[in-house]
């Protein structure tokens, strides 16, 4: 009995650490690779203040292009740069991240601006990461 509960915690513990060799070898996700689903950010925060289970549906971990206007622009404390798009309302809009060189300069406020990320969802505002500016 012992034995086979012994072989039991050999068979789990190998599994745990093939699933952590998979994740640890699973490519990254690039925007470049992606096909991202062009929105507006105002349609983008009115969706996830309305329905947010529906909006996780049809947002949540998808590559996405955001169009809007700059409400404030900022470094994170990673020394990223943030742009905060403005939504349908003033406590409204999509937060990007933009990853690591992929900014050149800083937009300014109230310049139209798209963007293209992958949606990692909603708190107070549509979170993006992973974004980088569409030319």
């Amino acid at each position: 009995m012992k034995k086979a509960i012994i072989y039991l915690l050999l068979l789990c513990a190998l599994l745990a650490a093939g699933a952590g060799v998979y994740l640890w070898n699973k490519p990254h996700r690039n925007i470049e690779d992606a096909r991202p689903m062009p929105v507006n950010a105002a349609e983008l925060s009115a969706a996830f203040e309305a329905d947010e289970a529906g909006a996780n549906r049809k947002y949540l971990n998808q590559p996405l292009t955001v169009s809007g206007i700059v409400g404030e622009v900022a470094d994170n404390d990673s020394g990223q740069m943030v742009v905060f798009i403005r939504g349908y309302d003033d406590l409204s809009g999509v937060q990007c991240t933009l990853r690591e060189g992929a900014a050149n300069g800083k937009p300014a406020v109230g310049n139209q601006v798209t963007i293209s990320g992958f949606c990692n969802g909603y708190t107070t505002v549509v979170i993006l990461d992973d974004c980088k500016f569409v030319r």
